[in-house]
């Protein structure tokens, strides 16, 4: 991915992180359930899911690039982080086309869609738990801003709590919000190499 790439992928991420917040609050309202256009707004939740899968590809080309002998060790164990993160964002898309194309969106929910939600609960869990690994990796690393880190950090348990609002949109608000950050960084090419960091340690 050149560099060019990256930093589209980090304006992807952005919308696609922006597009997660504006939903949240119409997902969530009580009048949305009983709609016809709920469905329409479920499946353009599928650009949210999308759009953070890009900005994760972008996100681990950048720390790739230039990994040489002395970086390839931390790289290597955020690399499982990003991996875990990336399956639970991938899965996300193929269970939300399970949930919101198993049926049409103004009728009642199919049998196959109740199975995608219920499958929705373990992956938004894997999504969480990679944010939260991923914020303590960057802790440790510096790759990113402090606050960026923690916030990715408290994308998980937040994300718990803000079920109560919506499932999956409250529970990934906060996450989209630091994706939005995410793919700013990766837009002004802010995030380190993995040997830049390397260099610096």
């Amino acid at each position: 991915m050149s560099p060019n790439l990256i930093r589209l992928s980090g304006l992807v991420a952005m919308l696609g992180g922006a597009l997660g917040v504006v939903l949240t609050p119409i997902l969530s309202y009580p009048w949305a359930y009983n709609s016809d256009l709920y469905g329409y707004f479920g499946r353009a939740y599928f650009a949210v899911y999308l759009g953070c899968t890009v900005d994760l590809a972008g996100l681990y080309t950048r720390r790739k690039r230039g990994t040489g002998p002395q970086g390839t060790g931390e790289f290597e164990q955020e690399k499982i982080v990003l991996g875990m993160t990336f399956v639970g964002l991938t899965w996300g898309r193929s269970v939300y086309i399970l949930e919101y194309w198993g049926g049409g969106p103004g009728e009642e929910f199919s049998r196959l869609q109740v199975a995608g939600y219920s499958i929705e609960i373990v992956r938004l869990l894997l999504v969480l738990l990679g944010s939260v690994m991923l914020g303590l990796r960057n802790r440790r690393t510096n790759v990113l801003p402090g606050p960026v880190s923690w916030l990715l950090i408290a994308a998980g348990p937040g994300g718990i709590l803000l079920s109560f609002l919506h499932i999956p949109s409250g529970t990934v608000l906060l996450f989209c919000c630091t994706w939005v950050i995410l793919g700013y960084l990766l837009l002004k090419g802010k995030v380190a190499s993995a040997d830049q960091i390397s260099r610096v340690s």
